[in-house]
């Protein structure tokens, strides 16, 4: 939540810079109000958008996890219960900060119905008229002038002379819905009261408004005597910030010189266009940003049990909520495969922990829930046999049950053949594959057909683009010599895990030796050693700091084998700055590669070590 948070205001303030620098100064009126107000929305909707067009133009970064670098000698039997601790804690206080959000909105809910009663106020205790559909309320003993939707308030104490004028300036108002703008804005001030640039955006329309009635209202007088009205009265005016007021001090300067200006030239419309890269800027951050948040797994989880898997996937998902990802993208992250038909073992046990995450939330903020007690090995799915651990699951998704219950949801519009074998197929295979491709030229609905073995080992998806030469082929030929044959149409769904990388990169000695995992244990193991030689943990003690200290630090190694982008976390500046001057030190490495190409790898090193007692 607080990530979405602060991306709104970014990209609020990127699109006011724009304003302010290029077309504050334009008489395209109208324009402005537009850009205002569509920027205004685009702010709250761009961070929700992620374009896959765009995450993919981005190199996605690999993130293997270190293990812990140890100083010295830690008790490490309370690490466990520390950092559950610790999660819990995080999480408290993300919540806590939503309830001060919270309360800040309801204290701005108030200030506004105040100010809504006090205009209704003043319409029930002033005379009033009305004039074709407006409502004309005179203002007793005031010189006051403004106007709220089709209601027209003038001062009973404004020249007679001076009142046609007005009312042509706030009809402007009327016609133009401007009450309309200043309510959006006004109901964004109470939703993010605590951000600034909303009431910037505020005065900006309202400025805009006053220009443009200006502009309409003179059109059939003399700009001349239209100053002077303006210049010679006495300020009076309500400060309610949703009415267009037509006396209002700090903006009559603007007015004057915005009518004074001659018109832009239609070429400065161009202007205009610069919005098109800075939204695009902004969908390849917001798409960049859903990258990032992508769960980290590596090859070593095959060797973890059920409990621990889940529980790694879990810390992760803390992490990401402490960090104040919002719920919205942790849930694409982690829930994003399940209408496929076979996840893989991460994703199996990482949708089990995403499962197991949202039932805390829900408990610790419903008191009904308190006393349920959530297994920490639920799974995904339901609590029955066939998903009670990931071998159960590929045993059940190898049935005919299984394949029949796809088919109904068609969730992915996908029809589904599992074959036994599929080197020799028998005639009935061979025929319910034919069937299928069928089904699919006829029904426009269905879109490809799924093609599995019964190991769950082979996993093609065939498009409507190329069925007709299957089933061409299928008729005197075995299936895997078509799938080779149309290997540039078939498309294999066997996925690589995200954080194995063909050669990782390799410590300065570590990259002689002959296997991956042989260089992985050698650079961690010398990383392990580097940091142990040359972080000064005095540091901590002279910040005064006691006890177990955890630094999280996180890096990466480029494609050129040097490490940048090093940040930490630990509990006070002087650590972080000395994780990051020991990490920064470390010599070039070799670096890693994927299919033959150098590529920049994330590391996540967390640095332990023990103060006093």
């Amino acid at each position: 939540m607080l990530n979405y948070l602060f991306q709104i205001v970014l990209f609020q303030l990127l699109f006011l810079l724009i304003y302010d620098a290029f077309l504050k100064r334009e008489t395209f009126f109208n324009y402005n109000r537009l850009y205002l107000l569509a920027t205004a929305v685009l702010s709250f909707v761009l961070p929700l958008v992620q374009l896959q067009v765009f995450a993919n133009s981005i190199p996605e970064v690999l993130v293997i996890n270190l293990p812990e670098v140890v100083i010295g000698n830690v008790d490490t039997t309370k690490s466990i219960a520390s950092s559950q601790t610790a999660s819990e804690i995080t999480m408290q206080g993300n919540w806590q900060w939503m309830y001060v959000i919270y309360a800040g909105m309801l204290i701005a809910t108030s200030l506004f119905v105040i100010k809504l009663f006090k205009l209704l106020y003043l319409i029930e205790k002033n005379p009033k008229r009305w004039h074709g559909d407006i409502l004309l309320i005179k203002l007793l003993k005031s010189t006051a002038a403004f106007s709220f939707f089709n209601r027209v308030f003038i001062g009973d104490a404004i020249a007679e002379t001076e009142r046609n004028t007005i009312l042509q300036h706030e009809m402007v108002h009327v016609n133009h819905k401007h009450s309309i703008d200043l309510l959006f804005f006004e109901v964004l001030r109470i939703v993010m009261w605590f951000n600034p640039l909303i009431y910037l955006y505020q005065s900006r329309i309202t400025a805009l408004h006053e220009y443009i009635a200006d502009a309409e209202a003179t059109k059939n007088q003399d700009k001349q005597l239209y100053y002077q009205n303006l210049l010679a009265q006495v300020f009076d005016t309500n400060k309610i910030s949703f009415i267009n007021p037509f006396y209002k001090q700090s903006l009559i300067k603007k007015r004057i010189v915005m009518l004074s200006k001659s018109k832009s030239k239609q070429l400065h419309l161009i202007k205009y266009a610069l919005l098109i890269p800075t939204v695009i800027g902004m969908l390849m951050y917001t798409s960049s940003q859903a990258q990032e948040i992508k769960p980290v797994t590596s090859e070593e989880v095959e060797n973890l049990s059920d409990e621990e898997m889940i529980n790694k996937y879990y810390q992760e998902l803390e992490l990401l909520n402490s960090k104040g990802v919002q719920l919205l993208e942790i849930s694409r992250a982690y829930t994003g495969k399940m209408d496929e038909y076979l996840l893989s073992k991460e994703d199996f046990y990482r949708q089990a922990a995403y499962f197991k995450f949202i039932s805390n939330v829900i408990r610790k903020h419903d008191d009904s829930l308190k006393k349920v007690d959530v297994n920490h090995k639920s799974l995904p799915f339901k609590e029955d046999e066939a998903y009670k651990n990931y071998e159960s699951y590929l045993k059940y998704k190898s049935t005919e049950e299984a394949r029949k219950k796809w088919d109904e949801m068609n969730k992915r519009n996908s029809l589904m053949v599992i074959l036994k074998d599929m080197k020799s197929l028998t005639d009935s295979e061979r025929s319910e594959i034919l069937d299928k491709l069928n089904d699919i030229k006829k029904n426009s609905s269905w879109r490809s057909l799924v093609v599995r073995n019964a190991e769950n080992t082979l996993n093609y998806k065939v498009t409507a683009d190329n069925y007709d030469f299957l089933g061409k082929v299928l008729q005197d030929q075995r299936l895997d010599d078509a799938i080779n044959k149309m290997s540039n149409n078939v498309t294999n769904l066997t996925e690589i895990p995200y954080a194995v990388v063909e050669r990782v990169p390799a410590f300065e000695g570590c990259e002689i030796l002959p296997t991956n995992q042989q260089i992985k244990e050698c650079t961690t193991q010398s990383m392990s050693q580097f940091v142990n030689k040359n972080f000064d943990i005095s540091i901590a003690e002279k910040a005064g700091l006691k006890g177990r200290q955890r630094i999280a630090v996180v890096f990466k190694i480029a494609d050129d084998g040097n490490i940048i982008d090093v940040k930490a976390r630990a509990a006070h500046p002087d650590l972080e700055a000395e994780a990051k001057r020991v990490i920064e030190s470390i010599p070039p490495l070799t670096p890693g590669q994927q299919k033959g190409e150098n590529i920049t790898v994330q590391y996540s090193l967390p640095i332990i070590f023990q103060i006093g007692v």
